[in-house]
C-alpha cells in the first residue's frame, strides 16, 4: 500500500506542469535604486513578525518552536541614479527572552547599471537567493539571517544570475579559531519566457570552507558542497487561478575536504515539487524528496541523513524519503503590511510517521522621504 501511494504521488509531481518555490517575494528585503530619487536621503525600517511551530517526533530534525521579532531600523542615501548606501542597525528579540539575541550593525553600498547590480557589506540575503529548501533553510532567515560580503545580480533577456559571497567568521594571527566562509551560486537558464509560459533549467551551488593559515586551531581545513540541477515550468492560468507547474531537480553533496568532516563523502537525492497557485494568495505545493546519503550545509534539517537532533545526535538514516505538502496564503494588510500564513503536513515514508509545522509572518517595510541633498562634492 505504501509503496503503491508513494508511486502515485511521484507520478503526479512528474506530469503537473507552475513554478514550484513557493512565493516569499513578502520575506525578500531588496535595496530600491529610482533614477528619479537621486541625491535624496530616506528613512526606513525593516519588521519582521514570525511564529514557527515545528511539531516533529523524529531523529532527524527536532521540534521546536520559533516566536519573535526582526527589526532594521536604516537611513538610505541614493548617491545619484546608480548608487545607493545604506546604514543601519538589525535587532532581533526571541520571545521568551528578555536579551536581544542579535543587535548588529548594517552597512551596504549597491550599485546598480541597468538592472544588474553589486552589493558591498549586508548583502540581499535569506530569501532574495531563491534556493530551494535542501539547500537553504526556510528557517534560516529567521535564526541567522544576515549576510556580509560581496554579492552579483545580473539580469539578462534568457538567464538571470545571484553569486555571493558570505565571509561568516573572521580570524586575525594566532587566532584559537578557523575562518569560515560561505559561496553560493544561483542560476537561471530561460529556454522560453512570457507572460504565458516559462521554461528555466535552474543551477544552484553552496560552498563551505573552514580553515585560514594563520590560526592556531589544529583541525584540517574542511570544504564541504551542496549542488542542485533541475528543469522548472511555469503556465499562467486564468479565472480563480493564477499559474501551475513543477521543478523538479537533482541534488547532491560533496565533501572535498582533505580528511572527510562529513559522514558521507558524497551523496545524492531527488527533489520533485508542483504547485497550484491562486490569485486569492493560495498556495499549494506537493514534494517528494528521496535521499541517500545527502548533508546539508544552510539547508533544511529534515532532508538530511544525519541527525541535527539534541537527544538523538548520533541517529543516521542514509536512505530518507518524505512526502511534504505545503498551504500557504499570502495577504497585504495595508501599504507595506503584508502577512503569510503557512502549514505544512509531512509523512515519513522511511518511518511510517506523519508530522507538521505551521506559522505566521509579518513584514512590515514602510520608507520615508526626509530632504533633497544639494551641492554634494564627491
Amino acid at each position: 500500500m505504501q509503496l503503491r501511494i508513494t508511486l502515485l504521488l511521484i507520478g503526479v509531481l512528474l506530469t503537473a506542469t507552475s513554478f514550484a518555490q513557493l512565493n516569499n517575494d513578502m520575506l525578500k528585503q531588496t535595496y530600491v535604486i529610482e533614477p528619479q530619487d537621486s541625491n535624496t536621503l530616506w528613512m526606513g525600517v525593516r519588521a519582521l513578525g514570525f511564529n514557527k511551530n515545528n511539531e516533529y517526533t523524529n531523529d532527524i530534525a527536532d521540534g521546536y518552536t520559533l516566536f519573535g521579532y526582526q527589526i532594521s531600523p536604516y537611513l538610505a542615501y541614493r548617491a545619484g541614479e546608480h548608487v545607493r548606501i545604506d546604514i543601519g542597525v538589525f535587532l532581533q528579540q526571541d520571545f521568551g527572552n528578555d536579551e536581544y539575541t542579535s543587535v548588529l550593525p548594517t552597512f551596504s553600498i549597491k550599485y546598480n547599471d541597468g538592472g544588474h547590480y553589486i552589493v558591498f557589506g549586508s548583502l540581499e540575503n535569506a530569501y532574495n537567493h531563491n534556493l530551494i529548501e535542501p539547500l537553504y533553510d526556510f528557517e534560516k532567515g529567521l535564526i541567522d539571517r544576515l549576510e556580509y560580503g560581496l554579492q552579483g545580480v545580473f539580469n539578462r533577456a534568457n538567464w538571470d544570475l545571484d553569486v555571493w559571497l558570505s565571509w561568516e567568521k573572521m580570524i586575525y594571527p594566532n587566532d584559537p579559531n578557523q575562518e569560515e566562509l560561505v559561496g553560493g551560486v544561483s542560476y537561471n537558464y530561460y529556454l522560453k519566457k512570457t507572460d504565458e509560459v516559462q521554461w528555466s533549467i535552474p543551477v544552484q551551488l553552496i560552498v563551505y570552507h573552514k580553515g585560514g593559515q594563520i590560526d592556531l586551531n589544529p583541525n584540517p581545513l574542511v570544504t564541504t558542497t551542496n549542488l542542485a540541477l533541475g528543469v522548472s515550468y511555469e503556465k499562467a492560468l486564468s479565472g480563480k487561478l493564477s499559474s501551475w507547474g513543477m521543478d523538479h531537480y537533482y541534488v547532491g553533496s560533496k565533501d572535498f575536504s582533505n580528511t572527510s568532516a562529513t559522514v558521507f563523502e558524497s551523496g545524492n537525492a531527488l527533489y520533485l515539487n508542483t504547485t497550484l497557485k491562486m490569485k486569492s494568495g493560495l498556495e499549494f505545493q506537493g514534494s517528494y524528496w528521496n535521499g541517500n546519503g545527502y548533508e546539508s550545509i544552510q539547508g533544511g534539517k529534515l532532508y538530511s541523513s544525519v541527525s541535527s537532533t539534541v537527544k538523538t545526535a548520533n541517529t543516521i538514516e542514509k536512505n530518507r524519503s518524505l512526502l511534504i505538502l505545503r498551504c500557504l496564503i499570502n495577504k497585504k494588510i495595508a501599504n507595506g503590511l503584508d502577512v503569510s500564513i503557512r502549514f505544512e503536513p509531512l509523512y515519513d515514508l522511511g518511518n511510517g510517521v506523519f508530522e507538521f509545522s505551521h506559522g505566521m509572518h509579518l513584514s512590515f517595510t514602510p520608507e520615508v522621504f526626509l530632504t533633497k541633498i544639494k551641492n554634494v562634492r564627491y
